[in-house]
Parts: C-alpha cells; sequence; structure tokens
C-alpha cells in the first residue's frame, strides 16, 4: 500500500511547511493609507450590521466597504482598460510563480525618484542567472517602511508633486516581452517612477502592463526579508466576478528554496495569474490562508492628501 503521506502533493507540502514564511501584504484597519483621489469614507472596515442578543440568532456579522485598490492589492487589466478582462478571466488560476525580486533599496536610499533600470536587471541575472519565464517580479525598494504614514507613502513636496521611485516602460517591456514573465510588483501605490509618470503626464508604465492582459500587484511589504531568488509566489484571490482590482482575503505564499532560511513570502492582495506565451504559471499546493484584516472595527476613513496631478510613482520573494 502506498503512504499517501510521503507521495505526491501531500508529500510536497509536508516539505514547504520546512520553510519559513513571510507575509508580503499590509495589515488593513480604518486608519490604513490609501490614494488620494479615493473620495472621504471610502473606508469602513467591520461596521456592525447583525448584533449579539438579536432575536433570530445570537451571532454578529460585521460588513466592509473600501475601495478594490486599498492596501496590498492586484490590478487586473480592466483597471486601466475599458474592455480588458476583469477578475473573471483569472477565477480559475490559482497559481504557483517563481519569486524574482529585484534589489534597489539602496539606490532609493539615496535618490527617491530613483527609476528601475536596463542595469539592474543584467546586474540582477549576472547574479543569479536567466529570469525564469513565468516568474512574479517585485521591485524591493523598501518603500514599505513608510507604512501606514500616507504622506510619507505619496512623498509629496511642497508644490504637491509627488517622489516615488518605480517601474519604467523599457524594463517591463523587457520582462514582458524577452523573460516572459507572468506578473510584476511592486512596494509603493502605484507603478511608475514619478519622474517617469510627470515626463508622460500619465501613468504609462501602469497602461502598458494592463493594457498587455497582465496583472500587478501593489503596496507589496516585507521584500526584504524574502532572497531574491530560489522563492515561489503562491496566489489566489476571492471568486468575485468583474472587479478590476481588490485586496483578496486569501494569501499567495512564496517559501524559501532552503528549510529555515531567509524567509518565505505571501501577499494578502492574490497576484494575478497571467496568461502567458506557451500557457499559464505551475499550479502548486496551498498552504493556509490568512487575511490581512485586522480591528475589525466601525469607523470612518481618515482624511487624506489628494494627489495633485495623474503622474505619480511610487530578502527577496512575493
Amino acid at each position: 500500500m502506498t503512504d499517501s503521506s510521503t507521495t505526491g502533493l501531500w508529500g510536497l507540502l509536508d516539505t514547504l511547511k520546512g520553510h519559513r514564511w513571510v507575509e508580503l501584504s499590509h495589515r488593513l484597519n480604518n486608519e490604513s493609507p490609501y490614494w488620494g483621489g479615493m473620495p472621504e469614507g471610502a473606508v469602513k472596515l467591520g461596521t456592525v450590521i447583525f448584533d449579539w442578543g438579536n432575536p433570530i440568532l445570537d451571532c454578529q456579522i460585521q460588513s466592509f466597504t473600501f475601495p478594490g485598490q486599498f492596501g496590498t492589492h492586484i490590478d487586473f487589466p480592466g483597471h486601466f482598460v475599458k474592455g480588458k478582462p476583469n477578475s473573471e478571466a483569472f477565477l480559475d488560476q490559482a497559481l504557483a510563480f517563481p519569486l524574482v525580486v529585484i534589489d534597489v533599496s539602496d539606490k532609493v536610499a539615496h535618490n527617491v525618484d530613483y527609476a528601475v533600470s536596463l542595469d539592474d536587471v543584467s546586474d540582477w541575472e549576472t547574479r543569479h542567472g536567466r529570469i525564469p519565464e513565468g516568474s512574479l517580479v517585485a521591485l524591493r525598494t523598501d518603500w514599505h517602511t513608510r507604512w501606514p504614514d500616507n504622506d510619507a507613502m505619496n512623498n509629496f513636496d511642497d508644490e504637491g508633486a509627488e517622489h516615488c521611485p518605480g517601474w519604467t516602460i523599457p524594463v517591463l517591456r523587457h520582462l514582458y516581452e524577452e523573460r516572459d514573465i507572468a506578473a510584476n510588483g511592486h512596494e509603493t501605490f502605484d507603478t511608475d517612477a514619478s519622474v517617469e509618470a510627470a515626463l508622460a503626464g500619465d501613468l504609462a508604465a501602469e497602461r502598458y502592463v494592463l493594457s498587455h492582459g497582465h496583472v500587478q500587484v501593489e503596496a507589496l511589504t516585507n521584500l526584504d526579508q524574502v532572497p531574491e531568488s530560489g522563492a515561489i509566489a503562491f496566489v489566489s484571490f476571492p471568486r468575485i466576478e468583474g472587479r478590476q482590482a481588490f485586496p483578496p482575503t486569501s494569501s499567495p505564499f512564496a517559501p524559501t528554496s532552503g528549510p529555515n532560511e531567509c524567509g518565505t513570502a505571501y501577499a494578502d492582495q492574490g497576484l494575478a495569474p497571467l496568461c502567458r506565451r506557451g500557457g499559464v504559471g505551475r499550479a502548486g499546493p496551498t498552504p493556509r490562508l490568512r487575511s490581512g484584516y485586522e480591528g475589525l472595527v466601525a469607523g470612518d476613513a481618515p482624511p487624506h492628501v489628494p494627489r495633485s496631478r495623474i503622474g505619480s510613482a511610487g530578502k527577496d520573494t512575493i
């Protein structure tokens, strides 16, 4: 008789449990920051709509109101391009991705407007080899350390312009078209480096990603706790149709290549599985999932500084 506990996916799950797991999504509450263009009161978490002592049933039920782009979240193509697929196109894809982390945190420490370059990608490949097809490529800037300070996350100057690091179109085009990656992610609210967005008068890098049918994960955290290569990102998200973005209640995880090493990671915003040339990412076992919501009490969202313009931007696992 075959011992199912040591063969097949069960045995693999036991192996994965021997790795350290790191959360890549921010915990959320009624004071959590969000994009300044959202209206007042857009976030109300944990409002009690059915309370203890009700004669129908003695229990409590809460409601949650929040924008799709709240906290660590996944963007689907329909977020920026009318008619492009939304969440329903990805509902049946629970995937596992190789996690690639491009670390530019030292450069960002000296220049908050830093825009990632092809040299940064080349440097990564010099150290680790060619970026694998179907990867989730995350940009580590350590911007997550500014959370939950909304002003620090947006980093406005005296004239209302943002100064944040981020992606550039040449790098994203190279990763998607030459390396055939599955998704990209970053720690900032937006895809584009602020200087690039200002020059374009648009979030052009984000528009490139979504208009080509890709997905991305924004406002990641704890990329400093995972390795640059060798980790796996497990992705899942709620089966809600027609959404352009969402912070799911389930979480992608990313184990490292060796037991109890630098870390494993998961993000509470499900990563978007992408349709890639030659198929989709590899499926894998899904560990126990956790939600990123905390402090589930009713309350109004705090005031936030609105953006003054459209162009804004922003050890090694997701």
